[in-house]
């Protein structure tokens, strides 16, 4: 249950990617016709941390989401209250960090928790509350984002920090 809500914590808080390009087009800070390499940026940033936070998860268990949760939760700072072009190309990589390496260790990590018998029932009610709650959170990002794009940045960050207390829980309570 720990980790479960930590996920939900996690989900609730991050921003979907077509809301940073909305932002980032309102700003004018990269043309339309080049909003498509900022997403590439985003997964070719996804691709890298996949890789190692998976790697690192072999080794560290929990702390590598530890790690990769604190690393990606600040990206809406750079990207939501600032209209720099290099601080967006910084909140879009720490985004790619945050997805990338969640991609890669939260099936792992329900794979480790739970036992063979019960993978699938597991799979099934992560990925629901996880939908859920991603859902959710973007709704409410959405109409933050039209209040003050800073209420969004200030929201999401605080979601995604309330999952750490609850990763180290499962950290402490599965220690390997």
């Amino acid at each position: 249950l720990l980790y479960l809500f930590g996920i939900m914590f996690f989900a609730l808080g991050f921003v979907d990617f077509p809301l940073i390009t909305l932002h980032v087009s309102r700003q004018n800070i990269i043309q339309g016709d080049a909003l498509p390499l900022l997403y590439a940026l985003a997964m070719l940033v996804d691709a890298f941390a996949a890789l190692f936070f998976g790697w690192l998860y072999d080794r560290l268990h929990f702390k590598a989401l530890l790690l990769s949760s604190l690393m990606a939760a600040f990206f809406p700072v750079f990207v939501f209250c600032s209209a720099s072009l290099w601080s967006t190309l910084v909140g879009v990589a720490l985004w790619g960090i945050g997805m990338g390496a969640h991609e890669s260790i939260l099936k792992a990590a329900v794979v480790t928790l739970t036992s063979k018998e019960k993978r699938s029932t597991n799979f099934g009610i992560f990925e629901s509350c996880f939908g859920l709650s991603w859902f959710l959170g973007s709704w409410l990002m959405g109409w933050l984002y039209d209040l003050e794009p800073t209420c969004l940045a200030a929201f999401s960050i605080t979601a995604q920090l309330c999952a750490l207390p609850l990763y180290l829980g499962v950290t402490m309570k599965n220690r390997q």
